[in-house]
């Protein structure tokens, strides 16, 4: 399996090591790629270079220098915990690096690290994970870090819409075979305004339309169900009737989960009432890391 790890600093890359190593991908290889960023970007770049002679040449090579020490003592971390690695440093901005990086290789996941302290460090993360989430073709691992990261990192909740995209996500999801975790809370929520919406569709039926609408999710888990345990892996399933954030906020931690696994965002009108588009919202506010699948 081939991933791509995205390093701005070795303590967050030591970070995502440790969640690589403890998922277990199966046959994983790392690339471990650093992007060196001009000071203060192309104007300063351009500043500097009229004001400073060589400045810039001078302060690149030192960069470069520590960078390439960096991903490489992150390069070797990998190998010792049985990890295949190599290391990447290019020039220019992360975001695009990536991007440009994923057009040219064969790549199954990207990692980066989201930081969530500090009003600097999450105005980059926003963009960065913006970017990746609208750009990026491949599934996405967002780690983060902090004393609100909490739970047991061998449970995770799969959250589900069950819509085909949900369906191919799963196909995905089981082809790269996290065999780090061990339970799997298969969770789907819906609002209050989809019973109001189905109503005049299937209440002449004579039926509890929110009683409906629970069954025909729970059928729909069951198969999402049958089939991780098919893979292995210990399951339970949630059906809440709550907004989707919430339900998200509510299901990992009372199954005391690590990871949140979805999909990228659902489109059609029952998708929006059910999952809906959250992708953004968890990987950006989420306390807790991020598993966004791709088919």
């Amino acid at each position: 399996m081939r991933i791509v790890m995205g390093v701005k600093e070795y303590e967050s890359g030591l970070d995502m090591v440790r969640s690589l190593e403890r998922l277990a991908f199966p046959k994983p290889q790392v690339d471990v790629v650093h992007v060196l960023e001009a000071p203060g970007g192309a104007l300063g770049q351009f500043l500097l270079s009229a004001s400073e002679g060589d400045f810039i040449a001078q302060y690149r090579n030192n960069q470069e220098f520590v960078a390439r020490n960096m991903v490489g003592a992150l390069c070797q971390d990998l190998e010792s915990r049985g990890i295949r690695a190599r290391s990447q440093v290019y020039d220019g901005k992360l975001g695009e690096q990536l991007l440009e990086y994923l057009e040219a290789q064969e790549v199954d996941l990207v990692t980066v690290f989201l930081a969530r302290q500090g009003p600097i460090e999450g105005r980059f993360a926003a963009r960065l994970a913006k970017r990746l989430l609208a750009e990026a073709k491949t599934s996405l691992l967002f780690c983060k870090h902090g004393i609100d990261v909490r739970g047991d990192r061998e449970r995770a909740v799969f959250a589900t819409d069950h819509s085909d995209y949900a369906r191919r996500c799963l196909d995905r999801f089981l082809a790269i075979a996290p065999r780090g975790i061990k339970h799997i809370t298969v969770m789907t929520a819906f609002q209050k305004e989809l019973t109001s919406a189905l109503g005049p569709f299937v209440g002449h039926l004579g039926l509890d339309v929110s009683r409906w609408v629970q069954e025909r999710l729970r059928v729909e888990s069951d198969r999402v169900a049958e089939r991780l345990l098919a893979a292995g892996y210990e399951v339970s399933i949630e059906i809440r009737q709550e907004e989707v954030h919430e339900a998200i906020v509510h299901s990992m931690e009372q199954n005391q989960a690590y990871l949140l696994v979805l999909g990228a965002q659902g489109h059609s009108f029952v998708e929006r009432m059910t999952m809906g588009s959250v992708s953004m919202h968890e990987v950006i506010y989420g306390r807790h890391p991020v598993l966004v699948i791709r088919d």
